[in-house]
């Protein structure tokens, strides 16, 4: 009986002791905010996964995670994703899948494109079976084309037509014409959204860059993205939106432009000088009216932190956030959003919950911003895509 009675002390004691240990390790503050307050001190995971995002993240039995040492409400299964914000100018060249029709033209009173139903806002992809990508490809393939009747295979709507024309002979120019005016590339300012410090793909803009002529998004074949210094502005006026003008400068970033979409541009930088830490990104459920904050740059290269509002929320489309610039010095400068800003990061909470995307022409200390959370779903498709898979989409 006494060796019954002594066993069951010991393994009392033992279970005690075991209790007392596992709940002072869980009582530590520094061990459970480790990796949320020293980001760049540990190994950031990809920004991407094929299912879940993933990322370094501190969970306990409750269901809280701790970010920046505030315990946060979660499920289980739930990860952080972390990326570096940006707030940086980049300039932005594209390059047209085929060459954009803008308007159609008289040579010598007639004109070849609009007998041939060729209208503003095609992409001529080839003629007479050889590819064209630029406007001297074009041009050159007209003025040397042997036929009467030269075949044209164009996109309108996504759609693949057949056409044929009838080139003029023009005598000012000595060779024939088509009477077209068409555009091969794009190039403007833009800013960045964010990227992943590990794979380095980044998202920009928060909207398509569409053609300033047609309206139609830009359909790319080839894209970069490179640094960008802003040197000048124009205040919005007569519910005309300001601008931010400035001009490209390679030493602060480089990359690729694999997508534009309905959600901004996406790619991956082959370079990047950017010194800023990580943060989570916000999901949708957790973003709120009321105090949040813009990284943008109207000088320079360096962006600055500047207060905002976030007025509404819509969980519908990409015109997620209605915001309100609240920053005077910003409004003093600018007049509040400009065209340029568009991909601003929207920070609140300490996590980057969207992105500026438009300014309300009637007033622009107002815009729309998108969900940074839509943005990493569009960022993530590109994963596991091939290099002509992500030209494609």
């Amino acid at each position: 009986m006494k060796k019954v009675l002594s066993l069951f002390l010991i393994f009392l004691l033992s279970f005690t002791i075991i209790i007392l240990t596992l709940n002072c390790f869980y009582s530590l503050p520094y061990i459970k905010t480790l990796f949320y307050n020293f980001p760049d001190s540990v190994k950031l995971s990809s920004v991407l996964s094929s299912s879940n995002h993933t990322a370094y993240k501190s969970k306990n039995e409750s269901g809280y995670i701790t970010v920046n040492g505030a315990a946060e409400k979660t499920n289980a299964s739930t990860d952080r994703t972390f990326v570096i914000p940006g707030g940086e100018p980049i300039g932005i060249k594209l390059l047209s899948k085929g060459v954009l029709v803008i308007k159609t033209s008289d040579i010598d009173g007639k004109c070849p494109a609009k007998d041939a139903g060729i209208v503003p806002g095609d992409i001529i992809i080839s003629v007479e079976g050889k590819e064209v990508l630029t406007n001297e490809e074009l041009e050159k393939a007209i003025c040397d084309s042997k036929a009467s009747d030269v075949e044209i295979k164009l996109l309108r709507n996504n759609t693949e037509k057949t056409v044929y024309l009838k080139p003029v002979f023009s005598k000012q120019d000595g060779c024939k014409k088509a009477g077209l005016w068409v555009r091969d590339s794009s190039a403007g300012i833009g800013t960045l959204s964010f990227y992943s410090p590990e794979t380095k793909l980044f998202a920009g803009l928060g909207h398509p860059i569409c053609d300033a002529d047609t309206g139609d998004m830009f359909d790319i074949s080839k894209g970069s993205v490179c640094g960008a210094e802003i040197t000048g502005f124009k205040r919005a006026e007569d519910e005309k939106a300001g601008e931010l003008s400035g001009q490209f400068n390679e030493e602060k970033l480089n990359g690729d432009i694999l997508t534009n979409c309905e959600c901004g541009i996406y790619g991956a930088l082959s370079s990047v000088d950017i010194k800023r830490d990580a943060i989570p990104i916000a999901f949708k459920s957790e973003v709120e009216t009321g105090d949040a904050e813009i990284l943008a740059t109207v000088d320079g290269s360096t962006p600055e932190s500047y207060s905002c509002k976030i007025e509404q929320i819509n969980n519908d489309g990409t015109k997620n956030l209605v915001i309100r610039i609240t920053d005077e010095k910003l409004l003093k400068t600018t007049g509040g959003i400009l065209q340029g800003m568009s991909g601003s990061p929207i920070i609140q909470n300490n996590k980057l919950v969207g992105a500026v995307t438009h300014v309300m022409l009637e007033t622009s200390d107002m815009g729309y911003g998108i969900f940074a959370d839509t943005m990493l779903d569009r960022l993530s498709s590109l994963e596991n895509q091939s290099d002509d898979q992500k030209l494609a989409s």
